[in-house]
């Protein structure tokens, strides 16, 4: 199996859900540009998954010293397989005080991407506190999320179509296939039968949260872990990217 493929497809996927996705990427490397200014880089990417966020930040700063950590053994599977010696994957659990644990600190960045909204609140804030002793003086955590904008917002109705469309648009693409799809489709992989099976196990017994915290509760939520400042650097109705400086 080609697991570059994969990730081709993951991407194709999740753009359906999350259409202003590369965009957020783009405001993450460029924030990462302006705020580490050329020196040589270690990043931390939180909830990796099969590498998404991490493969983006490796084409913009190529010579970056990359580290993963997930509890997914699936997608640490094809993101080990994808990068191989170019990036550390480790596993943790987000949801434990050890997460960090298997890591090797200080990191000059750490990002999360489409991850920390299936977290408890008080899961969030632990991480937000742990990335403040794990990151180098001036380094730059950056969360880009689903953070839904105050249901009050008289054009809410205006931002939801417009999504819908955006959405539409990706999907009607021919081949495209939805999440469940290319779940389905990985499972026929002889190699990966096994790791689904641990995969099944270890989310076995945890609920999905889904909360769509706004923008702003993460602003606060960093400012008491310590952090000096903190804004939101890109925000569309339900999609944000959030930064705050050590």
């Amino acid at each position: 199996m080609q697991f570059s493929d994969w990730v081709r497809r993951w991407n194709h996927q999740q753009r359906g859900y999350r259409p202003y996705k590369d965009l957020s990427m783009e405001v993450m490397a460029d924030l990462v540009a302006a705020q580490c200014r050329g020196r040589p880089l270690r990043i931390l990417d939180v909830a990796a998954g099969l590498g998404v966020l991490s493969h983006s930040m490796k084409t913009r700063f190529p010579g970056a010293h990359l580290t993963g950590i997930d509890i997914d053994p699936v997608l640490l599977h094809i993101a080990r397989e994808t990068f191989g010696h170019e990036a550390v994957f480790l596993e943790g659990d987000l949801r434990q005080p050890d997460w960090a644990d298997p890591l090797d600190p200080p990191y000059d960045v750490i990002m999360t991407a489409s991850a920390l909204h299936w977290l408890e609140p008080r899961h969030v804030e632990r991480i937000y506190h742990d990335a403040y002793h794990l990151l180098a003086p001036g380094g730059l955590l950056l969360n880009s999320d689903h953070m839904r904008t105050a249901l009050d917002v008289p054009l809410r109705p205006t931002f939801e179509e417009a999504i819908a469309i955006a959405q539409g648009r990706i999907k009607s693409n021919p081949g495209y296939e939805t999440w469940e799809r290319w779940w389905d489709a990985l499972s026929k992989e002889a190699l990966i039968k096994p790791l689904l099976v641990e995969r099944a196990r270890r989310f076995g017994d945890v609920e999905d949260v889904d909360q769509e915290l706004p923008p702003e509760w993460h602003l606060d939520a960093m400012k008491q872990a310590g952090f000096r400042d903190a804004a939101i650097a890109f925000h569309w109705y339900h999609e944000a990217v959030v930064a705050a400086v050590r």
